[in-house]
């Protein structure tokens, strides 16, 4: 806390807190909220010093060096590729990528909604959602171009724009005949 900083403990409350804190393991939630505070912090070559000391003191057991190396290693390299996981995310496949770059070239890569409040990237967007109109779902009349601002965030909100965004399709229609 900033308006402790540089406050120095007695030696009766540092000892308090020391023995307040034997045999206490701290949480993965705690030790991350400690590195976060470090991030940014560099040692005096003092402490620095102290701690190359202190390590070369540690005795590393023959476990605990099996737990590096396997920390170290991450995930096993798998020579075969056809043995990796696909991936059964929807909209990975390539009539979705085909479908949304058609929605973008058709609408001139911009929102439909055209305002002053237009910002951040495109985005493709179905009409009738995809989970509940499978038969709808790579038809370009079903599709709208627009930035992330005036994207639906909620059912309610994108179910109320349905009949906008349909008209706006139409319009699109019209202009290309």
């Amino acid at each position: 806390m900033s308006f402790q900083k540089g406050h120095k403990h007695s030696e009766e409350t540092r000892k308090k807190i020391s023995e307040s804190n034997k045999g206490q393991e701290n949480s993965i939630e705690h030790r991350k909220k400690i590195s976060r505070t470090l991030i940014g912090h560099k040692h005096s070559k003092e402490t620095i010093e102290k701690i190359r000391i202190a390590r070369a003191k540690q005795i590393i057991t023959p476990e605990h060096k099996e737990k590096i190396s396997l920390g170290k290693k991450g995930r096993p390299y798998i020579k075969d590729r056809t043995q990796l996981k696909k991936s059964n995310r929807p909209r990975t496949d390539s009539a979705s990528s085909y479908w949304r770059l058609e929605v973008y070239k058709r609408d001139n890569y911009k929102c439909r909604l055209l305002s002053d409040e237009c910002c951040g990237r495109i985005e493709a967007h179905h009409i009738f959602n995809w989970k509940n109109y499978q038969e709808l779902r790579y038809l370009l009349a079903n599709g709208i171009t627009l930035c992330h601002k005036h994207h639906p965030r909620k059912r309610e909100e994108e179910t109320r724009m349905i009949p906008i965004f349909q008209e706006l399709v139409l319009i699109n229609k019209s202009y290309e005949e």
